[in-house]
C-alpha cells in the first residue's frame, strides 16, 4: 500500500504498477470469499471488468505492448498514478461491500407484489411488445438513412447515425421491447418444467433477436442478453444453482464471437470492408486479433491516466458533485431540455480531446468521474458508495431469487455494474437502468397478480 501511495504522487516505477495490480486482485478475492461465488452476481460482474481494466491492461503496458490505445502519449508515471488510484478505489470498494449498510438497504427496498403472472395477459403483452419493437426498429432504420441490408453490413455507421437525437430514444425503445419479449418468455419458462420444444423455441427467438441487434453496432448489446440469460437460469430456477462449469464455456464462446464481431464491425466502417484489410488484421492469427480487440475494448485506464494528467483544464474546473445528480436528467430528450448536461464521457472528451473524431465516445471509468468532482479525495468515497450499491443489489437479488418480477426488472440491465465501473454513473448505463425500471413497472402492472409494491 505504501508503494502504491508513492506511485500515486508521481514516482515512475514498474514496481508500484505490479503491486497495484496484485492489490486489486487480492481485494477482489477477499470480497468474493466473503460473499460466495456466482458467475453472474453483481459482484462478479464488477470484478471481471475490474481485472481487465486495472490488472490486465496495466500489465500489457508494463510488457511494452498496448494494442488499440487511442490515448496516445501516455507516460509511465501517468499509468502508475492511474493504477495506484484504482487500488485506493477498490480498497474502499471492499470496505463498502463488506460493511452491513448494503444489507440494510437491500432489506428496505420494495418488492414487486405477486409471484404469479396472468398467462392470458402475458400473451397479450408479448404481442404488443413485438409490434412496438418492429415499428420502432423500422423507424430507426428510416431515421438512419440506411437500408436494412446496409445496416447489417456497416453496423458502425448505423450506430453513429442512431446514437444522437430522437433516433437514440427510438432505437432504445426498439431494443427494450424486442428483448422484453424474450425476457418475459424466458422467465416464464424458467419456473416451469423444461421441455425440448420450449428450449428450441427460446434459442431460435434469441438468435433472431441477436440478428436484429447486430446493426446497432455495440458489443455490449450482444453480451448483455447472454449474461442476462445465465442470470435468469441461475436465479430463476428452483433447485441447484447454475454451475460455473456450464456457464464459463458459454461466456468464453460469446467473448470470442464478440471479439470477431468487433473486428468485422471496425473493418466494415463506411462500407470499406475488403479481404486485404482483413488479411492485414489477421496477420498474427485470428485468435490474436480477437484478443487484441478485447484488450483494447477495456481501455478506460488509458483515459483515466490522461484525465489525471490534464484535468482540471483551463476552461473546466472540478464539478463539485454535479455529476451525482446530472445522471437523473439524462433520460430526458435534449429537445425538451436544452440545458441538459453532457454525460461524463462526452464532457471529458470535449475538454481533453477537443479535436477527437466523434465516431464514438471513449469511456473514462467511474474512478475518473469521481476524480473530476472533488479530486483525489472523492475517489475513496466513490469506492465506498459503489461497494455499498453492489452489495445492496446482490443481497436483494439473493433474497428474491425466484420472484419473476424481480428477475424481469434486473435481467435486461444485468451488466449495469460492469457498465457503471467502465463509464461512471452519469452515463448511458444509468439511462438504461432508469428506462428499464419505468417500462418494466408498466409491463408488470398488467401481467402480475397482486398490486403495487410491498
Amino acid at each position: 500500500m505504501v508503494i502504491c501511495v508513492v506511485g500515486l504522487v508521481g514516482r515512475a516505477s514498474t514496481l508500484p504498477l505490479v503491486v497495484g495490480c496484485l492489490s486489486v486482485v487480492l481485494g477482489g478475492v477477499l470480497c468474493a470469499t466473503k460473499s460466495g461465488v456466482s458467475l453472474v452476481s453483481p459482484l462478479t460482474l464488477t470484478l471481471a471488468p475490474a481485472i481487465m481494466l486495472f490488472v490486465v491492461r496495466p500489465l500489457v503496458f508494463a510488457w511494452g505492448s498496448a494494442p488499440g490505445t487511442y490515448a496516445v502519449g501516455l507516460q509511465s508515471d501517468m499509468l502508475v498514478r492511474a493504477t495506484a488510484l484504482a487500488v485506493v478505489f477498490f480498497l474502499f470498494f471492499a470496505v463498502g461491500f463488506l460493511a452491513k449498510l448494503g444489507v440494510a438497504i437491500a432489506r428496505g427496498l420494495p418488492i414487486p407484489a405477486g409471484r404469479v403472472w396472468y398467462r392470458r395477459r402475458l400473451w397479450a403483452v408479448l404481442a404488443l411488445l413485438a409490434t412496438i419493437a418492429l415499428v420502432a426498429f423500422l423507424v430507426t432504420v428510416r431515421m438512419s438513412g440506411m437500408s436494412l441490408l446496409a445496416s447489417l453490413g456497416d453496423s458502425f455507421s448505423f450506430r453513429i447515425a442512431t446514437s444522437g437525437g430522437g433516433a437514440f430514444y427510438v432505437s432504445a425503445l426498439a431494443l427494450w421491447c424486442m428483448w422484453g419479449v424474450y425476457w418475459l418468455a424466458l422467465i416464464d419458462s424458467a419456473g416451469r418444467r423444461a421441455k425440448v420444444g420450449r428450449i428450441i423455441a427460446l434459442a431460435a427467438l434469441f438468435l433472431l433477436l441477436a440478428l436484429f441487434t447486430v446493426p446497432f453496432g455495440s458489443r455490449s448489446y450482444l453480451l448483455g442478453p447472454v449474461v442476462g440469460t445465465l442470470f435468469v437460469l441461475d436465479y430463476g430456477r428452483q433447485g441447484a444453482r447454475l454451475s460455473i462449469g456450464r456457464a464459463l464455456p458459454v461466456l468464453a464462446l460469446m467473448l470470442l464471437f464478440i471479439g470477431g464481431y468487433g473486428v468485422f464491425r471496425d473493418l466494415s466502417y463506411g462500407g470499406s470492408f475488403s479481404s486485404q484489410a482483413l488479411a492485414r488484421v489477421l496477420d498474427g492469427g485470428y485468435l490474436s486479433a480477437i484478443v487484441n480487440r478485447l484488450v483494447a475494448r477495456f481501455d478506460a485506464l488509458d483515459f483515466l491516466a490522461v484525465t489525471l494528467h490534464r484535468f482540471p483544464a483551463a476552461d473546466q474546473g472540478f464539478l463539485l458533485g454535479r455529476s451525482a445528480v446530472d445522471f437523473l436528467v439524462q433520460p430526458l430528450p435534449r429537445a425538451l431540455f436544452s440545458a441538459k448536461p453532457y454525460k461524463t464521457s462526452a464532457l471529458l472528451t470535449g475538454v481533453l480531446f477537443p479535436d477527437y473524431p466523434r465516431t464514438f465516445t471513449p469511456e473514462y471509468s467511474l474512478i475518473a468521474e469521481a476524480y473530476i468532482n472533488f479530486g483525489v479525495l472523492s475517489v475513496p468515497l466513490a469506492g465506498l458508495l459503489f461497494g455499498t450499491i453492489v452489495r445492496a443489489i446482490g443481497e436483494y437479488l439473493e433474497a428474491h431469487r425466484h420472484n419473476p418480477s424481480v428477475l424481469f426488472w434486473w435481467a435486461p440491465v444485468v451488466t449495469a455494474p460492469m457498465a457503471w465501473l467502465m463509464s461512471g454513473f452519469n452515463s448511458d448505463a444509468s439511462v438504461g437502468v432508469i428506462m428499464n425500471l419505468v417500462l418494466g413497472l408498466l409491463v408488470l402492472k398488467v401481467i402480475r397478480r397482486g398490486k403495487g409494491l410491498r
